[in-house]
C-alpha cells in the first residue's frame, strides 16, 4: 500500500507542475501547438492528478 501511495503522490505532483511531462510518462504525445477550442486535455490531467495527489497523501 505504502508504494501505491507515493507512486501516486509523485504522480500527482509531476502532472500538477508539468502536464506535458506526465502525458509523455505515459507514452502519450503532447501538443506543442495550439489546441482546437474543445480539447479539455489539460484540464482532465490537472483534475486526475489532483485525485492522484489526495489518494497518495491519503
Amino acid at each position: 500500500m505504502a508504494v501505491f501511495g507515493v507512486l501516486a503522490a509523485v504522480m500527482g505532483v509531476i502532472g500538477l507542475v508539468t502536464p506535458a511531462s506526465l502525458l509523455r510518462l505515459m507514452g502519450f504525445t503532447p501538443v506543442t501547438g495550439p489546441r482546437a477550442r474543445a480539447d479539455h486535455t489539460l484540464v482532465f490531467v490537472t483534475a486526475s492528478s489532483m485525485a492522484a495527489l489526495n489518494m497518495g497523501v491519503y
